[in-house]
């Protein structure tokens, strides 16, 4: 059509051309004759030469995007071990005769000491890639502030990585050496083996996020005279002879473990409560079951235990029900003392008035 059009105007330039030059016509009938030929021409279709969009483009699109999320990883479901064994003892309390896989000191301590909070909300955890190499960790912990005038925290109870596809423990948090998390994927540890033994610093995890790598460490530690020095090294051990002795005041050691405080930051956990697909919120266990009589404990209110210590400590009995080497049923009884006296029960009657206290419990708890 340009072809075309490009023709009928080249022509029409030699008429007016020729026209001119003989002065035979006059220039409105050559403008006439211009208008008659615009007027006649038909328009000229642009839009016919642009690329039209392939209709299947979009389709495909589409295509792509299901097909890469059909290919994406399904890590909730590769940590369903760890899962399976938290959402246990969260929901049934420990039994002391397994071997736990992925259950760290901390939770344990977590589980024994319960409080009034209902574990299932109370402990979380997130899934986030802290190493940066493409694979999510698995950190499991829980927010809490042990005083009213204290800061509250994020305790990171155990970290998860993925290592030849199954679930790998990375390091773990309890009381007496505690994680908790800094900006940037990094962590703040501290801890005590004593009133003169203390730790503290910083580390994060390698890229392919199975080992912790210390940026910073300090600690204190009682010298022959009695003094206590100060110690730091970056390979998270704790030996004198492979560290460098700091030449600081006690005020100044004290004042570097504020500031790694002072940068700690919250996680937002998501409740373990999300991940029970049995829909069984109980922390007493299931009713109407025959239970041993060792896991009377688990099964017991944070109330229940309270009033059952009562009873052993007015009977003579000052073990911990909360914690698992004093568990009344798993004593030897020559361990037990008398009330205000250090003998040994060896007449046994201590032990009839505490297994006739345990079996009243059991009866209750069956029914």
């Amino acid at each position: 059509m340009k072809k075309v059009l490009i023709a009928i105007f080249t022509g029409v330039l030699s008429f007016m051309l020729l026209a001119g030059c003989s002065g035979s016509k006059d220039n409105s009938d050559l403008a006439d004759k211009l208008e008659s030929v615009k007027e006649n021409t038909p328009a000229i279709d642009d839009s016919k030469d642009e690329e039209k969009p392939d209709k299947d483009e979009s389709d495909e699109e589409k295509r792509d995007e299901e097909e890469s999320k059909d290919n994406e990883t399904d890590y909730e479901k590769i940590y369903t071990p760890v899962f399976d064994e938290v959402l246990e003892v969260l929901k049934n309390g420990l039994d002391y005769d397994k071997e736990y896989v992925y259950i760290s000191d901390g939770l344990m301590e977590r589980v024994m000491y319960p409080g009034e909070e209902d574990l299932l909300d109370d402990v979380g955890y997130i899934l986030e890639d802290i190493s940066g190499d493409g694979i999510p960790e698995l950190v499991i912990g829980y927010n809490d502030s042990f005083d009213e005038d204290e800061i509250e925290r994020s305790y990171v109870l155990g970290v998860f990585t993925l290592s030849d596809d199954e679930p790998y423990t990375v390091f773990s948090g309890w009381a007496r050496n505690r994680y908790w998390p800094l900006p940037d994927g990094h962590f703040y540890n501290s801890g005590s083996g004593g009133a003169s033994d203390t730790e503290f610093g910083e580390n994060h995890l390698s890229k392919d996020g199975t080992e912790v790598i210390w940026d910073d460490f300090y600690f204190s530690q009682e010298d022959a005279s009695g003094q206590i020095v100060f110690f730091h090294n970056t390979s998270g051990i704790w030996d004198r002879s492979e560290s460098e002795k700091m030449d600081i005041s006690e005020r100044k050691f004290w004042r570097i473990m504020d500031e790694y405080e002072e940068r700690c930051i919250l996680f937002s956990w998501t409740p373990m409560r999300n991940c029970d697909s049995s829909g069984d919120s109980s922390l007493k266990g299931t009713d109407n079951v025959d239970f041993p009589a060792r896991d009377l404990t688990n099964n017991m209110s944070s109330r229940e235990m309270d009033k059952l210590q009562a009873e052993l400590n007015s009977i003579g009995y000052y073990g911990f029900l909360r914690s698992y080497y004093v568990d009344p049923r798993d004593i030897e009884w020559n361990e037990v003392f008398y009330v205000g006296a250090g003998f040994d029960d060896y007449n046994g009657s201590l032990s009839e008035k505490i297994n006739k206290l345990i079996s009243e419990y059991e009866k209750k708890d069956r029914n």
